[in-house]
């Protein structure tokens, strides 16, 4: 595999981690921690799946709260169109 990384993947996984936070912020703001913790977890998903990376969670949040979330391990992450990465 030749497969090239991206230059700027630290600050991409960064903005991911702020995309969590920001959204996270606005629900613990009304107080409701369980549906932060559930959008935040969208958020991040979401912003994994726009990195040109190939990867996939290993440590995940199934269970939390008695629910699947976009980040339950095994989950795939990103285009696939670049390298392959444990999350």
């Amino acid at each position: 595999m030749n497969e090239k990384i991206s230059p700027n993947l630290g600050l991409d996984i960064v903005r991911v981690t702020e995309a969590a936070a920001l959204t996270a912020s606005r629900w613990m703001g009304l107080g409701l921690p369980d549906q932060a913790s559930q959008q935040a977890a969208y958020a991040m998903s979401e912003a994994f799946n726009t990195l040109n990376i190939d990867g996939y969670i290993v440590v995940g949040e199934e269970g939390k709260y008695g629910l699947h979330t976009y980040l339950d391990s095994g989950t795939h992450v990103g285009t696939r169109q670049g390298p392959l990465l444990d999350v």
